[in-house]
This record gives C-alpha cells, structure tokens and sequence, in this order.
C-alpha cells in the first residue's frame, strides 16, 4: 500500500509541475522537473510492478491495441523508441511552447 501512495503522490508532483508549464510556459528549467517527477513516478510505477508480478510488455501491448482502436482521434499514433514514448510522425519535441500544449 506504501508504494500506491507514494506513487499517487508524485503523480499529483508530476501534475503540480505540468500546471505551472502550462500556465507559465515550459521553460528547460520547468521540463527538466517535469522528467524528474515522471522519473519518481516510474520508479514506484516498477517497484508495484515488481510487487504484482506483472508483465509490462504484455499489459503495454494489450493496452495499446486497446486504446489505438478506440482513441485513436485523440490520441494519436504512439510508440515507444529508444526508451520513449512518442508520436511515430514527430522529428522532434518541439520547442516549449509546442511542448507545453502537448501537456
């Protein structure tokens, strides 16, 4: 259960940092918080991972099969290279501003 709230925890930290990025823009200082709390949030995300035995790449794939065929408007086409996630037609991520409104 510790693991749970502290992941809710950084989660809302994580969302704390996305609302003042949004609100005042995503500066290098602001994005670079922004891949530090979605570090804490990833790290309670595996150790209740690791807790329940899961199988990421299982529940990744069922789960993007899933979303692709019912959300696909709003979502977009991801996919995961070198290690991240993004849209499989992006070069890059953009400067701050076009980041902030992808937030």
């Amino acid at each position: 259960m510790f693991f749970t709230v502290a992941l809710c925890g950084e989660a809302g930290e994580l969302a704390n940092v996305v609302k003042k990025a949004v609100r005042n823009g995503a500066t290098k200082e602001r994005l670079a918080q922004i891949r530090e709390e979605l570090a804490d949030v990833l790290i309670y995300f595996c150790k209740i991972l690791d807790i329940v035995q899961g199988d990421f790449d299982a529940a990744w794939d069922y789960k993007h099969k899933v979303l692709a065929t019912t959300r696909r408007e709003r979502l977009g086409d991801y996919t995961i290279k070198n290690k991240r996630i993004r849209r499989e037609d992006d070069d890059d991520y953009g400067d701050g501003e076009e980041v902030a409104r992808g937030l």
